[in-house]
């Protein structure tokens, strides 16, 4: 019962907040730094869609992390712009009623394990941070490949990759929060 320590009640979790959360990744991480990050990072994917999500994203995906049947994965960090969401290249352009997301996400952790991904993108470059939106994709997408598996120094266990979007049709149901 402990993937669904942070995730509130109505979706199947245990609701105890933050704190808790960090409480079992510190005892994980007495035994194992690397199921600690592990644990920790399927948390932060699962925020972007906790804060804002829609009420048919949450019930939809919530529930099966809580009960751990699902990981998720938190996409944000790129070769060239690190973790500075202002600067992110992958894009993500109207297509009709869809997006169509290109673009490469490096160093996602729990990325080849993950069922679900957080995937930051920008909409608007010219409005920098405020151009950045965020999906909801899943792995065996058509245009969404798990790339190469990066060669850690440290923390070995836990699965970082590279994610790659090629013309990625999403469609709007998987915004975060149902708007740009």
């Amino acid at each position: 019962g402990l993937m669904g320590v942070w995730i509130p009640k109505e979706y199947g979790g245990h609701g105890a907040g933050v704190l808790n959360l960090c409480i079992v990744v510190e005892e994980l991480s007495k035994a194992c730094g690397g199921v600690g990050v592990t644990y920790a990072v399927n948390a932060l994917g699962s925020f972007p869609l906790i804060l804002g999500g829609t009420e048919e994203q949450k019930k939809k995906y919530l529930p099966d992390l809580a009960s751990g049947r699902k990981l998720i994965a938190f996409g944000l960090s790129e070769k060239k712009s690190g973790s500075d969401a202002g600067s992110l290249q992958t894009r993500a352009t109207k297509s009709g009623d869809d997006y169509i997301i290109n673009g490469e996400k490096k160093w996602n952790t729990n990325g080849g394990a993950a069922d679900i991904y957080s995937v930051f993108t920008t909409v608007n470059p010219e409005r920098g941070g405020r151009g950045i939106t965020a999906f909801i994709v899943e792995k065996g997408m058509e245009g969404f490949r798990i790339g190469k598996k990066e060669d850690l120094m440290g923390i070995r266990c836990v699965p970082v990759h590279e994610l790659h979007f090629e013309n990625c049709r999403v469609s709007p149901d998987r915004l975060l929060g149902g708007k740009e």
